[in-house]
């Protein structure tokens, strides 16, 4: 047992370009961002008064400097561009696809699919669950492939 977790901590400390390991690093780091992001989206929404989407904008911007800085430390350990303004430009590109993928997914949800009368006033929050899990795939497939990856 003590092996085992031995190697779990190497696994989740050292710099690695395994994909399965930069998929778990993703998914912990992701984690803690969608944390972030929900209860940004919840707090504004809930307590300040702010319609769901203006306060998703603001979640999803807290979740983007999470992620990028968790991505550039921790998960990813190879780098496409040297330029990390040019890095963080093209994290912001995607991030910003993203966050319109968010938007839409999130008003159709939330308008169409988990509507108010069966799921209460608060399904805009089931929304952004499954929102968070479709563009958080996205994403992943985009940074890895345009941003953290070997230069060709």
């Amino acid at each position: 047992m003590a092996v085992f977790i031995q190697d779990l901590k190497v696994k989740l400390t050292s710099p690695t370009s395994n994909l399965f390991w930069q998929i778990v690093r993703y998914g912990i780091s992701g984690g803690i961002a969608f944390v972030a992001d929900f209860v940004v989206l919840w707090l504004l929404t809930e307590f300040v008064g702010w319609h769901y989407l203006v306060s998703a904008v603001c979640g999803n911007l807290v979740g983007l400097i999470i992620t990028y800085l968790m991505s550039v430390v921790w998960v990813f350990d190879q780098r496409r561009l040297s330029n990390h303004w040019a890095e963080f430009a093209g994290f912001t590109l995607i991030a910003g696809l993203g966050m319109g993928l968010t938007e839409l997914f999130m008003y159709v949800f939330t308008e169409y699919v988990f509507i108010e009368a069966l799921f209460g006033p608060n399904n805009y929050l089931i929304s952004k669950l499954v929102t968070a899990f479709i563009v958080a795939c996205v994403n992943f497939v985009l940074k890895k492939t345009f941003l953290f990856s070997k230069k060709r």
